[in-house]
C-alpha cells in the first residue's frame, strides 16, 4: 500500500517508486535449492532499475522486469 501511495506523491517530484521481486535466491532465507545466485538477482534487479520510467510508478515488478500481481 506504501507504494501505491507513493505513487501518486511521486509523480510531482520525478521519483519512481517500485516494489520489486528479487527471484527465488539462493541465501539463508532462499535456502540450497534455489535456482538463482545472489550476483544474477542483482544484475537482473539493477537492469530492471536502470530502464524505469514513470509509468513504472505503484507497479510490482520481478527481477526479470515483468509485472507481477499485487
Amino acid at each position: 500500500m506504501l507504494t501505491r501511495s507513493l505513487d501518486a506523491e511521486a509523480g510531482r517530484s520525478r521519483i519512481i517508486a517500485v516494489v520489486m521481486d528479487p527471484g527465488w535466491v539462493s541465501t539463508d532465507m532462499g535456502g540450497p535449492e534455489a535456482p538463482m545466485t545472489p550476483a544474477r538477482s542483482v544484475v537482473g534487479l539493477m537492469r530492471v532499475l536502470d530502464g524505469l520510467t514513470a509509468r513504472a510508478n505503484g507497479r510490482f515488478l520481478t527481477w526479470e522486469g515483468a509485472e507481477a500481481p499485487w
